[in-house]
């Protein structure tokens, strides 16, 4: 969660974060929005990859290294989480997590 959260300042200004709990279902769901630029649909399964940074890999500014994403996904997925990106309409960018409660 605090890299999915640290990304979104970073690259926006803010990062609104909200939890629901379906708990008929057993699952929780956060949402992190964010007003970035977003990122290409071609580039957003690929986010996921260890060791790719979607800036210019030589701009050190932001730091890290490009393992954030991939340890965030991995941890997720293995109690069964799912998690999933997508622009929004107004501009930003949208974090959807699913997690079994």
């Amino acid at each position: 969660m605090r890299n999915l959260i640290e990304n979104a300042v970073k690259y926006g200004n803010y990062a609104y974060v909200t939890f629901t709990c379906d708990c008929d279902r057993g699952y929780i769901h956060i949402t992190i929005k964010d007003d970035n630029p977003g990122i290409v649909e071609t580039d957003r399964d690929r986010i996921f990859e260890p060791f790719l940074r979607l800036e210019n890999p030589h701009c050190r500014e932001t730091g890290g290294i490009g393992l954030g994403m991939a340890i965030a996904r991995n941890i997720i997925h293995a109690p069964g989480g799912k998690i999933g990106l997508k622009n929004l309409i107004k501009g930003g960018l949208e974090v959807t997590i699913t997690i079994p409660s």
